[in-house]
């Protein structure tokens, strides 16, 4: 069985802590191994959500 990662950002519209944040995610394997990494970004400002969101794929 794959061991998977879920981590939730509450906030995500923040750009001075989200995009910090995803691209450690992204970019430092040594955090996760081989674990599947599912990010969940949460704002309750649509717009700046949106914008982070499209910062992360």
């Amino acid at each position: 069985m794959d061991k998977s990662t879920k981590v939730v950002v509450i906030g995500a519209g923040s750009k001075s802590f989200s995009t910090k944040l995803i691209h450690d995610l992204v970019l430092d394997r040594d955090l996760l191994g081989n674990a599947q990494l599912e990010v969940v970004l949460v704002d309750v400002e649509a717009k700046k959500l949106q914008e982070m969101l499209a910062y992360a794929k």
